[in-house]
């Protein structure tokens, strides 16, 4: 079989374009409960961690692969939860500025 590449920065920002669109940020937002928004964003996290580790994985499927897509969930989750702590928690950005949701 031929290897395929790809741009591994420009893969991991799409991932994470899609997922932030499709489960985490929501219209309005600038008024929604903080544990809504939080909930939204750790399973955005963890589902961006799941498609990372697989589109990051070489070789065959093992028991390595689950532990692997384990690490890549926290990593994105702990990233999706600061990023909607810096930006919808007390003098956010998103909240000081209701415009831009």
């Amino acid at each position: 079989m031929n290897e395929v590449k790809w741009d591994a920065a420009l893969m991991e920002k799409a991932v994470i374009e899609l997922f932030m669109k499709q489960i985490a940020v929501k219209p309005g937002d600038h008024d929604a409960p903080m544990n809504e928004i939080r909930d939204r964003f750790e399973v955005a996290g963890i589902m961006i961690g799941r498609t990372m580790a697989m589109v990051n994985h070489n070789g065959p499927v093992g028991a390595d692969l689950a532990m692997k897509v384990r690490r890549y969930e926290e990593h994105y989750k702990e990233r999706c939860l600061r990023t909607a702590r810096n930006m919808w928690g007390p003098n956010g950005w998103m909240r000081m500025n209701p415009m831009a949701s």
